[in-house]
């Protein structure tokens, strides 16, 4: 199987020079090296051919710590590792990440509800929070409304106003 493994580092401080040069020889292994903000830390991705994630690791290890050594990049502790087998980094990838952003409008369509009804629901306590406020108006993640939505105790009708309430209360005593 092949696996995209990610390693990322910590030891002294390297050059720019010296993360270009471990770059240009972690080319045969599909290679890419960042380093920065802190000048110690560098990371690398490499691909490489193994049964399991263990195998990978450790195949991916050896081939990074030993292509630094060849530019002088010696004494790195492995602070953080990650495996994933190639086809399911390509299902990962093909994922949007991207926020489902939705607008007054949108979210009275979601809460079967008029734009007035849903500024008006956007007051309240229980509301999200919008994730931003625009020239155009605020707006939410399509999940938080959800999320609202599935929660929201919704009572059918208007509320009783204070006009309608004196004309309920006059008929019945008369």
């Amino acid at each position: 199987m092949e696996w995209s493994v990610t390693i990322d580092t910590v030891g002294d401080e390297i050059t720019d020079d010296q993360a270009d040069d471990l770059n240009d020889r972690l080319a045969d292994v599909a290679g890419v090296v960042t380093h920065g903000p802190d000048p110690g830390n560098l990371g690398a991705t490499v691909t490489v051919e193994a049964n399991t994630a263990n195998s990978a690791v450790a195949e991916a290890t050896a081939v990074i710590l030993g292509k630094c050594a060849t530019v002088d990049v010696v004494g790195r502790e492995v602070v953080e590792v990650r495996a994933v087998e190639w086809s399911r980094l390509e299902a990962e990838l093909d994922q949007s990440n991207a926020l489902e952003l939705v607008g007054v409008s949108e979210v009275a369509e979601l809460l079967g509800v008029t734009r007035q009804r849903a500024h008006t629901l956007a007051a309240g306590p229980m509301f999200p929070q919008p994730v931003a406020r625009l020239a155009a108006g605020p707006v939410w993640t399509r999940t938080s409304i959800s999320h609202f939505l599935d929660n929201w105790e919704r009572k059918p009708g208007r509320p009783p106003g204070k006009i309608r309430l004196r004309k309920q209360e006059a008929a019945t005593t008369t």
